[in-house]
């Protein structure tokens, strides 16, 4: 019999469920995307004379795609490690979002590449998006009804 409790009877939260259910979504359309990517420009990964650059940017994505998932986990079950989990991960995807590592730019590069010297235009815009989403994600976990179901 499946209910919508976590540990000890607690109810979820909507919002919960609802950034639980966001981050399986993204980790599945990671993984997706780097299955198709793979499939498609496959000749360009295998002749391409630096595939160690494509090798790591796909292993963080696949890494990215996990953390994804384990907080996701955690999340459903209100484990206080996955509350502490997404808080993490989306303080480190705020600077990542905003260019603030450089990830933006590598990965506007590396399009260019695929894409025989097309970029995309709306990257900018999607960081933007990314940071606020995180911010609010982060928000949301700090208020204290929220932090409370987690102890």
């Amino acid at each position: 019999m499946s209910d919508d409790t976590g540990n000890a009877g607690r109810k979820r939260p909507m919002g919960i469920m609802l950034i639980s259910m966001l981050h399986i979504l993204a980790g599945v359309f990671i993984f997706a995307y780097l299955l198709f990517t793979l499939i498609k420009f496959s000749d360009v990964f295998f002749l391409n004379t630096q595939p160690i650059i494509l090798l790591t940017l796909g292993g963080a994505m696949v890494l990215m795609a996990i953390c994804l998932l384990i907080s996701s986990y955690g999340l459903w079950k209100l484990k206080t490690w996955g509350r502490r989990f997404v808080i993490g991960f989306h303080i480190i995807l705020i600077p990542a979002s905003t260019q603030g590592l450089g990830i933006s730019a590598f990965v506007d590069a590396i399009l260019i590449i695929i894409n025989d010297g097309k970029t995309n235009n709306l990257l900018p815009y999607n960081n933007i998006i990314s940071a606020i989403i995180s911010a609010l994600i982060i928000a949301y976990l700090f208020r204290k009804k929220i932090r409370e179901k987690f102890s």
